[in-house]
């Protein structure tokens, strides 16, 4: 299977490089493969990701040559792989040529694990989130009317004007510092 499946994606990277598919049908490959291979959605996306990734791993690729990793161990690569922008395909391509050995006999499973710890060391340490650039407030009531959520997101300056309007500040009257003291 693994073989059928490396020289499936072989085709489906010369069709993609050369868009034949799409010059001579007017369809896309995507379409393409669900008309003549008869593919479901999720064997599509799979053997399309598959054969971008390989055009740029070449890690990826010779071992799908050497059919050292099945068709589930590649399922297991791709996913893992796809995650990371193509700024980082050296590294990621190093990761899988370093993974690949290491547990190709295994279960795919183990070649997972051993990929992701692999990948763990070039993934940024910090989580940078981009900032919010609309403020989204949604209200769920419940469907009895007793009362219901609220969530969302907010900008920086949204985000401080509700939580200023939200806390009520000190109660009234006498209160104690952090010790327990009157303040």
């Amino acid at each position: 299977m693994a073989k059928e499946a490396f020289r499936l994606v072989e085709q489906l990277i010369v069709l993609r490089e050369t868009g034949l598919a799409e010059a001579a049908t007017g369809v896309s490959l995507d379409q393409w493969l669900a008309v003549v291979g008869r593919r479901t959605r999720a064997d599509r996306r799979m053997l399309v990701t598959t054969a971008d990734l390989a055009r740029r791993l070449p890690a990826l690729r010779g071992a799908m040559a050497e059919g050292v990793v099945s068709w589930a161990q590649v399922r297991i690569i791709v996913c893992e792989a796809q995650r990371f922008g193509r700024e980082l395909d050296d590294e990621v391509d190093g990761a899988i040529a370093q993974a690949v050995p290491a547990a190709a006999a295994d279960h795919p499973d183990e070649l997972g694990h051993v990929l992701r710890w692999a990948l763990d060391r070039i993934r940024p340490r910090t989580c940078e989130r981009a900032p919010v650039e609309r403020s989204r407030w949604f209200l769920q009531p419940t469907l009895d009317g007793t009362g219901g959520r609220s969530y969302g997101e907010h900008t920086a300056a949204d985000f401080a004007l509700l939580e200023a309007a939200t806390r009520p500040g000190p109660p009234e009257g006498r209160t104690r510092d952090r010790f327990g003291q009157p303040g």
